[in-house]
């Protein structure tokens, strides 16, 4: 198998992991949120951290959760270095920046 061969196949494999693994982090995510508008709906305020819904809350991630104010939050997972998917409640949209 020549170089570039085996260099196009290598890449393009983790490419597909990369993508898998971004994708299994935001239905967590999803998951996460979901528990945070359940939270909400049966008290009436937002969890103060993920140990209220149940969740690991760790600063070490792999997710985060961050009320914004008494009605709004985010949610966020890193992808690469500097860069992060970001879900607004007050929006309801995810974002991807760094």
């Amino acid at each position: 198998m020549s170089i570039s061969l085996f260099l196009a196949f290598a890449l393009g494999g983790g490419m597909v992991w990369k993508r898998n693994s971004e994708q299994k982090l935001q239905a967590r995510a999803e998951q996460i949120i979901q528990k945070v508008e359940n939270y909400r709906r049966l008290t009436g305020n937002l969890p103060k951290g993920l140990v209220d819904i149940g969740e690991v809350d760790s600063e070490s991630g792999p997710i985060y959760f961050h009320p914004e104010t008494e009605t709004d939050y985010s949610v966020w997972f890193g992808l690469s270095l500097g860069e992060s998917r970001l879900y607004s409640s007050a929006t309801q949209q995810w974002t991807t920046g760094g």
